[in-house]
């Protein structure tokens, strides 16, 4: 890095995300906080969003049926609802596909007053 010239601060950070891979982890995030946003609760533990390529979401479902569901009836519906949750994103399709669904595992929970740790 040279320091012949002032940089701004701003670039100087998003430099740091990118090397160190923090844009796409948060990207990630963002994606399955908005998945998680337009999709119920039972689908929601059938489906895991995934990347994001090109506009392109790929969207993992634990089922045939659901999976057919989804891509032949939701779909419009769920892209319109993502686009809403994610303004800034480029997002031109959905892709569904079938795949063993990892159970994400239970949030953590709070130690009973009087524990100290």
């Amino acid at each position: 890095m040279s320091f012949s010239r002032p940089v701004q601060v701003g670039r100087v950070i998003a430099d740091l995300f990118a090397a160190r891979g923090l844009a796409r982890r948060e990207a990630s995030l963002d994606l399955e906080r908005a998945w998680n946003a337009v999709i119920s609760e039972p689908l929601r533990r059938r489906t895991r969003v995934g990347v994001l390529r090109r506009g392109v979401l790929a969207v993992l479902v634990d089922h045939p049926i659901l999976l057919e569901e989804l891509a032949a009836y939701r779909k419009p519906q769920l892209l319109e609802a993502l686009r809403r949750e994610l303004p800034g994103a480029v997002l031109r399709d959905l892709r569904f596909r079938l795949g063993a669904i990892e159970p994400q595992p239970p949030p953590p929970t709070s130690p009973p007053p009087g524990c100290s740790s």
